[in-house]
């Protein structure tokens, strides 16, 4: 089952606004660990974690 099944949401729309429909019964190695890169030297890594940030927030 995949999170648009779930919530009933239609899959064009999570595509539009560029989430991932992810399956929620099979585990994937697609969650990142925001925390993880928190604290890197790297800014690409930083830019990364404001990303996932701002994501959780939408």
């Amino acid at each position: 089952m995949f999170f648009s099944e779930y919530f009933e949401i239609d899959a064009a729309l999570l595509e539009t606004y560029g989430a991932v429909n992810i399956s929620l019964v099979c585990d994937i190695p697609l969650f990142v660990d925001p925390m993880l890169i928190f604290n890197s030297e790297k800014e690409e890594y930083k830019s990364l974690h404001a990303q996932i940030i701002r994501y959780f927030h939408f």
